[in-house]
């Protein structure tokens, strides 16, 4: 069962890689332009105050089962786990909604219609890497 093996060498390093930034729903909110640049997570030091070291990585899933560690992309903590982490932000619901747009854990099907499919998600990833780390990967 691919859902429950925990990663190998290679599958820690693609994940690690991605969560160095940026927020792939961030950065796809910024091209569609309901995000600010300035508001996109991108990892590090953020210039509105909301310090995100290092950006969290979700696994897509194929009905309730992970498809495997290479098959996911970076998420902020607001997109990943939304009103989950409020008191992390220092912000109302309705304050992060109006920064980030919907966020995965309480509006998925929102999310998705926002920001794209998980396959869409993992082939901005997959861009972002690219640019990133070029023929390295």
């Amino acid at each position: 069962m691919i859902g429950s093996k925990p990663a190998n060498t290679a599958e820690r390093a693609h994940m690690g890689r991605c969560k160095q930034g940026p927020c792939i729903p961030c950065l796809v909110g910024v091209a569609i332009g309901i995000i600010e640049p300035e508001h996109a997570c991108r990892g590090g030091e953020s210039h509105d105050g909301h310090d995100l070291g290092m950006m969290e990585y979700n696994h897509c899933l194929s009905g309730s089962v992970r498809r495997g560690h290479l098959e996911g992309f970076a998420t902020c903590i607001w997109h990943h786990h939304g009103s989950q982490q409020l008191y992390r932000l220092g912000m109302t619901k309705a304050e992060a909604f109006a920064r980030w747009g919907p966020n995965l854990f309480d509006q998925s099907k929102v999310f998705h219609a926002t920001f794209g499919s998980d396959d869409e998600l993992i082939e901005a990833q997959a861009f972002v890497l690219a640019e990133s780390y070029g023929a390295a990967l």
